[in-house]
């Protein structure tokens, strides 16, 4: 059973089962994190973009999103979820990134 967090595991913390909201426009990126999750024993849900994951918006978990410099990027990701009142940990993810867009 996943908990209000996303989270499924034992009450001791042992064996957690995280539930990974990835976003991101490329199929194949998707994919391949979601591979990566689910090798590491988590759930992952994959959204095309904010669009995709506002049908259903996540109340747990962490999400995984792809940060771009244009309005795709993940400050506007972040304005939207809070517009939503979606308070979830979120990971920028970026194939090369650069050290100004990091900090």
């Amino acid at each position: 059973m996943v908990n209000r967090r996303g989270f499924t595991g034992n009450h001791r913390g042992m064996n957690y089962r995280l539930t990974l909201h990835i976003v991101d426009p490329s199929s194949r990126s998707r994919a391949e994190l979601a591979r990566a999750g689910y090798d590491l024993g988590h759930h992952c849900e994959v959204y095309g973009d904010m669009d995709d994951l506002a049908v259903h918006p996540p109340r747990g978990g962490i999400i995984m999103a792809r940060d771009a410099a244009d309005e795709s990027g993940v400050a506007c990701l972040i304005e939207r979820l809070n517009r939503q009142d979606i308070w979830l940990p979120l990971v920028a993810v970026d194939a090369e990134p650069r050290p100004a867009r990091i900090v």
